[in-house]
């Protein structure tokens, strides 16, 4: 059997943040990066706390896919998702865990 597998590099991003979708065709990715990070002089105080925000979004069309059948994980980092072919034009939208 024909599939797609996608791999997108998402260092420090928690698979909380994380959303997957497929619909009419189209695999969307959304990430939100949302951190604090505290800087601290010598003695450990903090002199500057910086926050980092912003969203990703990508579109991959790959149409003829078994939603129902796409697997999604991450590990170290990496987001890989399997989205195996069929010959059915399925059109109906799914939420990947």
């Amino acid at each position: 059997d024909a599939v797609h597998y996608i791999h997108v590099e998402l260092p420090s991003i928690d698979k909380k943040d994380i959303k997957l979708n497929y619909q009419d065709g189209v695999l969307n990715v959304e990430v939100k990066k949302d951190s604090f990070a505290d800087h601290e002089d010598k003695e450990h105080n903090v002199t500057m706390t910086e926050r980092n925000y912003g969203i990703m979004h990508r579109s991959y069309s790959l149409p003829g896919v078994k939603a129902s059948d796409i697997k999604a994980k991450v590990n170290n980092g990496v987001l890989s998702i399997t989205l195996p072919k069929t010959n059915d034009d399925s059109s109906s939208g799914i939420e990947i865990e």
